[in-house]
């Protein structure tokens, strides 16, 4: 996600697809290098293993051969022009705009970011019959 213009600043979210759980984190720009390693520490801090991961056909994802050798996965584009493909990441993008609207300058809203996180990962989904996102990922760990 992008902040305002003339900030280079952006956030970088990851979804598990199933349990819906959220991370996310802010770095200065979007060059891939950067975003690789940092895609790549919050992917390695979680307790599930990392089956797969599918990003956009953005050039900040053109460190994928990485990201796929760290953590030991598949990595996958979604096709151009097909954000449906990726629906939970767009969707909880949607929910971090309720705390970070466009326009909004990003440089050190790392805490806000994390609060922002913690509510949506705490908050009850109907896709998962009301269960919040941390409470079925946690549930998914413990099978």
């Amino acid at each position: 996600m992008i902040a305002k213009r003339g900030d280079k600043s952006v956030i970088l979210t990851a979804v598990e697809r199933k349990t819906r759980y959220l991370t996310a984190g802010i770095l200065p720009n979007r060059n891939a290098y950067p975003i690789a390693k940092k895609l790549c520490r919050m992917l390695k801090n979680q307790a599930a293993p990392v089956l797969a991961v599918t990003s956009d056909n953005g050039t900040e994802f053109a460190c994928h051969g990485l990201i796929a050798k760290q953590l030991k996965t598949d990595f996958y584009f979604a096709n151009p022009h097909h954000p449906w493909k990726r629906g939970s990441n767009e969707n909880s993008n949607g929910l971090i705009r309720q705390y970070f609207p466009k326009g909004i300058e990003l440089k050190n809203k790392y805490s806000q970011l994390r609060q922002a996180v913690n509510r949506i990962n705490n908050r009850p989904r109907k896709c998962l019959d009301y269960a919040t996102a941390l409470e079925a990922y946690q549930q998914a760990v413990l099978n």
